[in-house]
């Protein structure tokens, strides 16, 4: 196997590579980066910023009609997925029919796991998932990061190519495994890496579980679809006063449990 086929190693942040040259769009030169949603408010901002460092940019979006990705799809060197996780297989699916062998699928979505597992289960070249740590409304400036997460199928030259891209548009990139990433992710949304005892608390009730999804809603309690080696199942989690009252709302449904549908 030569050094080009080897699969990328698993990195932590501490492991992370330097800084990418300023002309980091000069390996993108010539090769097409299609932006799958589009018109959805982070691959609008990622086609407005990949247009702007002049890269060669695409964009579909609904309906993903067989006359819409053929000719997207073509020669495209880098494609990412930035649709609603409801949609994701489905769309992964769909683009991939299309896709050249060559060409590096990838993602935005904010947890890891699962979604390179899906893209992995319809796609059989370079996998590589992403998550930008900021929003569509945050003002363009150098410098905010991003966590490449490689694929199991993925070399060193794909991930490269995907962190060259976040790199020409102005952002830092770090590497890190699927699950420390999930983990991190929850730790820094939730915690803010500012309470020690949440985050050993939070560390010592995950020991042997993988986060899947994150399906919470409008309050300060989190709800996440979690798994470990026998089943998948859901977790609520909320800490100080608000964990205080989760925990009543919790007695009370147990009091009232044989008069609940």
């Amino acid at each position: 196997m030569s050094q080009d086929d080897t699969p990328t190693p698993p990195l932590t942040a501490a492991d992370a590579p330097g800084p990418v040259p300023a002309d980091a769009a000069a390996s993108l030169r010539g090769r097409a980066v299609l932006i799958v949603g589009c018109r959805g408010r982070m691959g609008a901002m990622l086609c407005r910023r990949g247009t702007a460092a002049g890269l060669d940019m695409r964009g579909v979006d609904v309906p993903l009609t067989d006359a819409v990705l053929a000719p997207a799809c073509r020669d495209a060197a880098l494609v990412l997925l930035c649709v609603p996780a409801a949609v994701f297989a489905e769309v992964a699916a769909t683009v991939c029919a299309h896709l050249p062998a060559t060409a590096i699928l990838a993602d935005i979505t904010s947890v890891k796991v699962r979604p390179l597992q899906q893209m992995e289960a319809v796609w059989p070249g370079p996998v590589v998932g992403t998550h930008p740590l900021f929003g569509p409304a945050t003002p363009d400036g150098d410098g905010l990061p991003v966590t490449v997460t490689p694929g199991r199928t993925a070399r060193e030259q794909d991930t490269a190519l995907v962190e060259a891209f976040f790199r020409a548009l102005g952002c830092s990139t770090f590497r890190a495994t699927a699950d420390e990433h999930d983990r991190a992710a929850f730790l820094s949304k939730y915690f803010g890496l500012e309470n020690k005892d949440y985050v050993k608390r939070f560390l010592q009730m995950n020991r042997d579980i993988t986060i899947l999804q994150d399906y919470s809603a409008g309050s300060n309690a989190t709800t996440m679809l979690c798994m470990d080696k026998e089943t998948t199942f859901y977790r609520k989690y909320a800490f100080g006063k608000d964990g205080d009252k989760l925990a009543e709302q919790l007695d009370w449904l147990r009091v009232q449990q044989s008069r609940l549908p």
